[in-house]
C-alpha cells in the first residue's frame, strides 16, 4: 500500500499492524520528489524493490529532497518525516535510513545529530565529500550547494572527514566503481576509516546508478539483521 500524509509518502503492508515495526526513511538525490521516486514503475527504482521492504514488514516513509543536499533544513525535514512516520505507521523508538546520492550525504549527517535514533544506514552511491562537488563543480552544482550551506560546506558537513561519527552504526554500503561524484578512493577511504561496522558491496562500473548486488531484496535482510 502507498498513501501520502501532507508532505510525506508511505509504503507499508497490510499484513502488519501499524506501530508494530520500526521505519524507513528514504532519501533520495537532490532534486529528487517523493512521488518520482516512490512509483513502483519508476526506471530509477525498479518495481517491486521496495515492496521488498515492505513486504518484510517494515514501513517506508519518504519525503521531497529537492536541492537541500544535507543542511540544516533537511535534517529538520528528517525529524519531521520521523515524527509523522511514528505518529500513523512506524513503532516508537530507533529507525533505519536508506540513502541514495545526495539523500546519503543526508542521512549520514542525520545519525550524527541523532545517533541514539539510528538503527541501521544503508548507502547506495552515496555524496561521501561535499567538498569536493563544490570544489570541483561536479555537475554543475557549485551554486546550489553555497545556497544551501551558506557558502561553502565546512568539514563538520563533510562525511569523509569525520569518519569516526559512523563507527557505531551498521552500515552497508553499495558503491559504484566509476561514479563520477565520489571518487572510488574516497569510498575505500569510508569504508576502512569507519571500520568493522560498515561492509561495501562493489556493483562494478554503474557512473552514478545502480545494480545488483544492490535490491529491495537485500536491503529488507539487512534491516531484519538490525532491527
Amino acid at each position: 500500500m502507498v498513501s501520502s500524509r501532507g508532505t510525506q509518502r508511505y509504503a507499508y503492508s497490510r499484513l502488519y499492524k501499524p506501530g508494530s515495526r520500526s521505519g524507513v526513511l528514504m532519501l533520495f538525490g537532490r532534486g529528487g520528489t517523493r512521488d518520482s521516486w516512490f512509483a513502483f514503475n519508476d526506471a530509477a527504482w525498479p518495481s517491486g524493490e521496495i515492496s521488498s521492504i515492505t513486504d518484510a514488514g517494515f514501513p517506508v516513509g519518504s519525503i521531497d529532497t529537492g536541492v537541500l543536499w544535507g543542511n540544516s533544513t533537511m535534517l529538520t525535514n528528517i525529524s519531521t518525516l520521523k515524527t509523522a512516520g511514528q505518529t500513523a505507521l512506524f513503532a516508537a523508538g530507533g529507525v533505519h535510513l536508506l540513502g541514495a546520492s545526495a539523500g546519503g550525504l543526508a542521512v549520514l549527517a542525520w545519525a550524527t545529530a541523532n545517533p541514539s535514533l539510528v538503527k541501521s544506514i544503508t548507502l547506495v552511491v552515496p555524496a561521501l565529500d561535499v567538498q569536493h562537488i563544490h570544489t570541483n563543480d561536479l555537475g554543475g552544482f557549485a551554486a546550489e550547494i553555497e545556497t544551501a550551506y551558506g557558502g561553502a560546506p565546512a568539514d563538520a558537513d563533510n562525511p569523509i572527514d569525520n569518519l569516526a561519527d559512523f563507527e557505531d552504526f551498521p552500515i552497508d554500503l553499495y558503491y559504484s566503481t566509476d561514479d563520477p561524484y565520489t571518487p572510488l578512493a574516497t569510498t575505500e577511504a569510508f569504508i576502512a576509516g569507519v571500520g568493522s561496522n560498515v561492509t561495501g558491496h562493489n556493483m562494478g562500473a554503474q557512473a552514478h546508478a545502480w545494480t545488483v548486488p544492490w535490491s529491495g531484496a537485500n536491503v529488507a535482510a539487512f534491516i531484519s539483521e538490525n532491527d
